[in-house]
Formats: structure tokens, sequence, C-alpha cells
């Protein structure tokens, strides 16, 4: 059985203490696209993901997961997406740039890879 990875907001990584292993969500940003008769957006978000030890640490963890991201932004014949309700559609995402960061801290390491992926959402 997986462990489930807490999903969290900028506003509550400092409070993320108990968790060695989890997901942030970063910047958002918005851009209207005038399309007739249609509200479409595009969107930047950020996701990094975040793996803090008490001593040095590989990458397996932060690619393992941000595989599994992958997976679910973009699926292959044999696996399944991300699915968006009525009256929303998403046209189209793709991962506009993914980054390393390594960090030494009094407590440990912390080893992040943050992924911005760019989203175009339509409403009919």
């Amino acid at each position: 059985m997986a462990n489930k990875i807490p999903v969290v907001d900028e506003k509550l990584d400092l409070n993320i203490t108990d968790h060695d292993l989890y997901i942030l969500i970063g910047g958002q940003a918005e851009n209207l696209n005038n399309v007739k008769n249609m509200w479409a957006k595009e969107c930047d978000i950020s996701l990094t993901v975040v793996n803090r030890r008490k001593s040095t640490n590989s990458k397996t963890y932060i690619e393992n997961i941000s595989d599994q991201i992958l997976t679910i932004l973009f699926p292959t014949r044999t696996t399944n997406g991300l699915t968006v309700t009525s009256p929303f559609k998403l046209t189209y995402a793709r991962l506009t740039s993914a980054q390393y960061a390594f960090d030494k801290s009094n407590d440990g390491w912390q080893i992040s890879k943050t992924l911005v992926f760019r989203n175009h959402i339509t409403q009919s």
C-alpha cells in the first residue's frame, strides 16, 4: 500500500513539520485569452516536490513522485489522466520547466524539484 503524500500551498509550507515528503503548490499566473464566444484562460502553475531528511539524500523519492504527477497530466494508452468537469475543459497541459534545488540547514537536507505547467482551460 502506498503512503499518501500531503499537498499544501505556500501558506502551509512552514507548518508542515511532521512530514519529510510533500508537494507544494506554488505560484499561479493566469492570462485571459480573448476567444470569440468562449471563456478561455492560460494558466501557469508550479508544483514543488519536497523531500527533507536529516542526512544526505538522493533524488529517488522526488523523481518517483514527479513521474507520477506527469503520468496523471500526460496519460498514455495504459494510464488514466486528469479530468476536468463540465462546463470546463482542459484543452492542453504542457511541462514548461523542471528544476532541482538542494539546501542544507541546521535540521538536515532538503531536496526539491519544481515543475511548471502551462494549462489552457476553456468554458463552453
